[in-house]
C-alpha cells in the first residue's frame, strides 16, 4: 500500500509538470506570434509559422521533462521541503531542457540543410524558446504549489498523516512535538513520547508511552511511522553493537524498506533477480565500529539466505565476536556530516556510497549496499552511553528507524551520564543544547 500511494503521488506530479509545461510551450507560442500581443512590439519578420509544427514538439517535451526534473531530484517526495530548493531546482530542470530540445533542433535542421522541404520543418523561433523558459519556471511552481496546498489540507485533515514517535520527554523533545503539532499540514501527527527519567505520564497532553529500551514493541503496538529525537551526535562509536530494526514489516507484509524503494535502482536490483529483503535484513541487525580508521563492518551471523541467493563469492572469512562466529560484510565509511533530516546538528554518518574502496571489500554481497546498489547512509546520534538511534535512507528516500545497544558501554557509562548529562561530542552539537532521556 505505502509503495502504490507513493507511485501514486508521483505520477500526479509528474502530470501536473507535464501539463504545466505543454500549456507553457502553447502559451509562448501565442505570445510571440499573436499581432494583438508581443508580436506588436516585435514585428514577425518570416511570417508565422502554423501551430502544429510547435505541437509536433509537445511528445517529446513531455518525455524529456519527466526525466530531467527526476535527475534532479523533484520527484523525490519530501514533506515540508524548501521552496526555494525547489524553486531553483525547477530552473536548472527548465534551463537544462530548453538547451536540449533548442539544440536538437537547431541540430537537424543543419543536418537536414541541403533538403529544403525538410529543413524549414525544424526551424523554432528562439524568442518563443525564450518565453517558454519563463512560463515554465512560473506554470511549474505555480501547479505544484497548488498540488501541494491541497496535500497540506487534506493532512491538516488528518488523511495520510505520518504517525510520529518523539524520543526523549525533555525541554527539547516538548519542543519538537509542539513545533509538529503546529504545522499539521506537513502531514504529521504526533502519537506520544518514549522516555526512560521518571516524572508525568503525559507532556501537553501527548503521553509517555514507554522506555527507551522498549522503542520496538511501543512503534509495533502504536503503529508509529517513524521516530524522532532532538539529539547530539554524541561521541562516535567503538566496538561491537548489536542492531534493532523497529520498522521491519511494511503494509504488504514485506521488508518495509523494500515496500518503498522505487527507482531505478530497486527495478535494476529486481532485473537481477536480488530481493531488496535479503539485503535488508542483515543491514540492521549488528554492526562493528572501528573508530580510529573511521569504518564501520555489518556483522553477518549467517550467511546461508545469500549464499542461497548466490549473493556469495568465496569464502569470506569468519571471525569471532562476543564469543560467537561471525563475519564481517558490508563496510562504510564513518564521519560525521549533515543530517537529511535536520540540518541544525550534525550526525555520525554511515556510508556505504564508496565500499568498494574500503580495504577488505568483497565483491558480493558488498557492493548491494553501495552506489551499484541500494546506496544505504544511515545517521546515528546517542540516545545515552551504549545506545543509539538510527535512520536508515535508500538513494535517499527515508526507510527506516533502527537502534544500535552495547551492554558493556550502557553499563560503565551511563550512570555517570545520568548525573551530568555530560558526554563526549565528536561532530558538531549545534547551537541548542542537548535534549537527552534522562533531563
Amino acid at each position: 500500500m505505502l509503495k502504490f500511494q507513493t507511485r501514486r503521488l508521483v505520477a500526479t506530479f509528474v502530470l501536473v509538470d507535464v501539463a504545466a509545461t505543454s500549456l507553457a510551450w502553447i502559451l509562448a507560442y501565442l505570445l510571440r506570434f499573436d499581432a494583438t500581443l508581443l508580436g506588436s512590439f516585435i514585428p514577425v519578420t518570416k511570417g508565422v509559422p502554423e501551430l502544429s509544427r510547435y505541437l509536433l514538439l509537445l511528445p517529446v517535451i513531455a518525455v524529456l521533462w519527466p526525466a530531467i526534473l527526476y535527475f534532479h531530484g523533484l520527484y523525490q517526495l519530501k514533506r515540508g521541503r524548501s521552496r526555494i530548493d525547489e524553486f531553483f531546482a525547477i530552473v536548472f530542470s527548465v534551463l537544462t531542457g530548453t538547451g536540449l530540445t533548442l539544440g536538437a533542433a537547431l541540430y537537424f535542421r543543419v543536418y537536414y540543410r541541403f533538403q529544403p522541404e525538410v529543413a524549414p520543418l525544424w526551424e523554432y523561433s528562439q524568442a518563443v524558446f525564450a518565453l517558454f523558459f519563463v512560463l515554465d519556471v512560473a506554470l511549474l511552481n505555480l501547479g505544484r504549489w497548488a498540488l501541494r496546498r491541497y496535500l497540506e489540507r487534506m493532512w491538516a485533515a488528518g488523511d495520510n498523516v505520518k504517525r510520529i514517535l518523539v524520543a526523549g520527554a525533555g525541554e527539547l523533545g516538548r519542543t519538537v512535538a509542539e513545533t509538529l503539532l503546529a504545522h499539521r499540514e506537513l502531514g504529521y501527527r504526533v502519537v506520544g513520547f518514549l522516555d526512560d527519567a521518571p516524572g508525568p505520564v503525559e507532556h501537553g497532553g501527548l503521553p509517555v508511552l514507554g522506555l527507551l529500551g522498549h522503542a520496538q514493541a511501543v512503534v509495533q503496538a502504536q503503529q508509529i511511522d517513524q521516530i524522532y529525537a532532538r539529539l547530539s551526535a554524541g561521541p562516535i562509536p567503538d566496538g561491537p553493537f548489536d542492531g534493532g530494526i523497529l520498522f521491519p514489516r511494511g503494509s504488504s507484509g514485506k521488508f518495509r524498506a523494500a515496500e518503498i524503494m522505487d527507482g531505478l535502482v530497486g527495478q535494476a536490483l529486481h532485473l537481477k533477480g536480488i530481493e531488496l529483503e535479503a539485503v535488508g535484513e542483515h543491514l540492521w541487525h549488528g554492526k562493528v565500529f572501528f573508530r580510529d580508521e573511521r569504518v564501520l563492518r555489518n556483522r553477518i551471523d549467517d550467511l546461508s539466505a545469500l549464499k542461497k541467493l548466490g549473493l556469495v563469492e568465496g569464502d569470506p572469512k569468519k571471525t569471532t565476536i562476543n564469543g560467537k562466529d561471525a563475519w564481517l560484510l558490508f563496510p562504510a565509511k564513518l564521519y560525521c556530516g549533515q543530517s537529511l533530516f535536520d540540518s541544525r546538528r550534525e550526525s555520525i554518518i554511515i556510508d556505504y556510497f564508496f565500499t568498494e574502496e574500503i580495504p577488505g571489500y568483497q565483491e558480493k554481497p558488498d557492493f548491494l549496499a553501495g552506489r551499484r546498489g541500494v546506496r544505504v547512509r544511515d545517521e546515528i546520534r546517542m540516545v545515552r552511553p551504549g545506545f543509539y538511534l538510527g535512520r536508515a535512507y535508500l538513494d535517499r528516500v527515508f526507510g527506516l528507524n533502527f537502534t544500535l545497544y552495547n551492554k558493556a558501554i550502557a553499563e560503565k557509562d551511563g550512570p555517570a551520564f545520568v548525573q551530568t548529562g555530560q558526554v563526549k561530542e565528536d561532530c558538531w552539537p549545534g547551537t541548542q543544547p542537548r535534549a537527552y532521556a534522562n533531563r
